[in-house]
């Protein structure tokens, strides 16, 4: 199983204060911080609100009750140490007042799953107020992917093509990176789809809230491709889930999503779509994609030759969005897209760029194409990436340089 190193780890040991991580379920805030973050002690919230104890120089375990655990980090962190509370949120709220007797003595973390919990934490009448740095883990970032997939010893394209998939980290132990990434989730799609409708439900569960008929379905719609409010909600409108098929019918339901890190908004370039939707997680729209179309979770029978031939093609559409973040983390410009021009990417700047991307040669022809339909936008400056061939061309941006460009921006 492939271990990918994230940038973030540095970001929150080198933080001198007091932290509340976050972020949707299943996205690696507790293996990130068991594994790259230095810490004394771990203690671990239960469901059952016990509370699991690690000492990691001695790796002696403890089980306690709630009240014995949090008398115990008041003491670890007066003692100076370093102290993580995992799923605090299951914590109750009485002991906020506890633990905020303790500041600024040591270093607590604090990382959990519910917006809602963090949004009363960080609230006007929390003890913790000011107490608490707030940050949010989203999925892995494109270079902490594309870099530790290279250090496994896969080629650059594959490492590129893997690591779509893999920025969602519950998914890498079930995935075989020696296979071809359209293969393999083919082979796995049963699983995969269900795994995935099950963290759906958890998410909801963890934020207190029925997953009704009309979450799952914007999910569902977004992933099948209908990124544009407008259909979105002309689309619940003809499923009957939402009285009239009009944006501000909408727009609550997606303000949640964006905000528990399930769908994204993106930005459009001189559309009269100023903003589409998106399911954050590539596994994620692609799964959900492929459930609509063949009912993956309802029936066990399928044809997983023609299961692999979609999820490549969807793979192709993700992979786009995939460059558009990867440049946008290298080269410090803001990714825009043009969906009704056929314009893969737009790096925006005081300078912008039109990118496309491939996954074969780039030929002089399709160069001379893209030429002519960024000029027709009047953008002048291009570049065609490709994950296939050499660089016959400056405007040709092979798999070497997305490392070599990963690479420098890890290093800095």
């Amino acid at each position: 199983m492939p271990v990918i190193k994230r940038s973030e780890a540095k970001e929150i040991d080198e933080y001198k204060g007091w932290i509340i991580l976050y972020g949707r379920r299943k996205v690696g805030k507790t293996f990130l911080l068991k594994n790259f973050v230095s810490w004394d002690y771990f203690y671990t919230v239960t469901r059952g609100l016990k509370v699991v104890k690690e000492e990691r120089n001695s790796g002696k375990y403890t089980v306690m009750n709630t009240d014995a655990a949090i008398k115990d980090i008041v003491f670890s962190l007066k003692s100076g140490y370093k102290t993580i509370v995992d799923e605090f949120q299951r914590l109750p709220e009485h002991s906020w007042d506890i633990l905020a007797t303790a500041h600024p003595d040591g270093k607590l973390i604090l990382s959990g799953s519910s917006r809602r919990v963090v949004e009363k934490i960080l609230g006007a009448r929390s003890p913790l107020l000011g107490l608490l740095a707030p940050y949010r883990l989203d999925l892995i970032k494109p270079c902490d992917a594309v870099v530790s997939l290279v250090k496994t010893g896969l080629s650059p394209e594959k490492a590129i093509e893997w690591a779509v998939i893999l920025r969602d980290p519950w998914v890498i132990p079930h995935l075989d990176i020696r296979k071809d990434p359209s293969y393999e989730l083919a082979q796995k799609i049963h699983f995969l789809v269900g795994a995935v409708i099950g963290l759906i439900g958890e998410v909801f569960t963890e934020e207190e809230r029925r997953m009704t008929r009309l979450y799952e379905a914007i999910i569902r719609r977004i992933a099948s491709g209908n990124w544009k409010l407008s259909e979105l909600a002309n689309s619940l409108f003809s499923l009957n889930l939402i009285e009239k098929g009009i944006p501000s019918q909408v727009t609550p339901y997606l303000d949640r999503l964006v905000k528990m890190g399930i769908i994204e908004r993106i930005k459009t370039f001189k559309s009269r779509w100023k903003t589409i939707y998106k399911v954050r997680s590539p596994i994620m729209s692609i799964l959900l994609k492929i459930d609509e179309e063949d009912f993956i979770y309802e029936n066990i029978q399928y044809n997983a030759e023609k299961i692999e031939e979609k999820i490549r093609s969807i793979l192709g559409i993700e992979l786009q969005f995939f460059i558009g973040e990867l440049l946008s983390q290298t080269e410090k410009k803001k990714p825009l897209y043009q969906p009704h021009d056929e314009i893969d990417i737009i790096l925006s700047n005081k300078r912008k760029t039109v990118i496309e991307v491939k996954r074969r040669p780039v030929t002089q022809a399709d160069i001379q194409h893209l030429r002519e339909k960024a000029a027709k936008i009047g953008i002048w400056d291009i570049a065609i990436v490709t994950l296939r061939g050499e660089k016959t061309s400056e405007k040709i941006i092979t798999p070497y340089k997305l490392v070599e460009k990963c690479l420098n921006q890890t290093i800095q």
